[in-house]
């Protein structure tokens, strides 16, 4: 939990201190912030919050951020073999979505949702750089050190599965990324949180997503052109008409595997 420090504020016994709040705090705006602090706390790490700083990233506008999409391929194929051991399924997710969870904010990234089997990350919120290059590079980075994760997690759990399931289990992670302007910010209600990225670069990335190959990463040109210099990338050819977003899009796949 966060110590904060409201100076001069003579109802709270201890005085605490935070860039939310600010000397002579009345006591419905500290319960604001407090509420404030646990939306944040669903998509930053404590060490974002700090570094937010008070900034208030509701705040809907457009920005130049990567998006990244993870997909657990054959997912509904490992449901089906663990009907029965559901517990065993659940535990499984729950590792797979602390680690990601821990792995995104290592490298400054937001964690927009997990829905299902399918994360969405996204990149440069926090940083500075208008041009998108540093979000950009710290997506590819959480991207392949996930993949490396989920690698081992898959081996260890394929372990435990065999004591209840006698199939095979071929599951893996796959991802889409794309760096352009979407609009960020938070578009929920006052009773519903909703921080996140829109646009047709956010839909991009998730086409992207669908047509990476399990076990592969898959980036767009303008991905590609801020993270050419720190990755080894494979060109895969020219995608066409993305599920509803017409034209041609080239797609590079990051060659994480050693």
């Amino acid at each position: 939990m966060h110590q904060f420090i409201i100076k001069d504020y003579v109802p709270l016994s201890n005085s605490l201190e935070t860039p939310f709040f600010t000397v002579q705090t009345k006591e419905a705006d500290i319960v604001a912030g407090y509420k404030k602090i646990a939306k944040l706390e669903r998509h930053f790490s404590d060490e974002q919050i700090l570094i937010l700083n008070g900034n208030d990233v509701n705040k809907i506008k457009d920005r130049i951020l990567t998006i990244a999409f993870l997909d657990i391929n054959k997912f509904s194929e490992l449901s089906e073999i663990l009907k029965g051991n559901e517990n065993l399924l659940v535990e499984f997710l729950q590792e797979y979505y602390r680690t990601s969870t821990e792995i995104i904010f290592k490298f400054n990234g937001l964690l927009d949702k997990f829905s299902g089997d399918c994360t969405m990350a996204i990149f440069g919120v926090l940083s500075k750089d208008k041009t998108g290059t540093e979000g950009a590079i710290c997506s590819v980075a959480a991207v392949v050190e996930l993949m490396k994760f989920f690698k081992e997690l898959v081996m260890k759990w394929t372990k435990i599965w065999k004591k209840y399931v006698p199939h095979n289990t071929n599951i893996s992670l796959r991802c889409g990324i794309n760096t352009g302007k979407v609009t960020f910010g938070n578009i929920g209600t006052e009773k519903t949180d909703q921080l996140t990225a829109i646009g047709t670069n956010v839909n991009i990335a998730s086409r992207l997503e669908s047509r990476a190959k399990p076990g592969k990463i898959l980036i767009s040109a303008t991905t590609k052109e801020r993270v050419e210099s720190q990755y080894r990338l494979r060109p895969v050819g020219t995608l066409y008409n993305l599920k509803n977003i017409v034209g041609e899009f080239e797609s590079f796949e990051v060659e994480w595997e050693k």
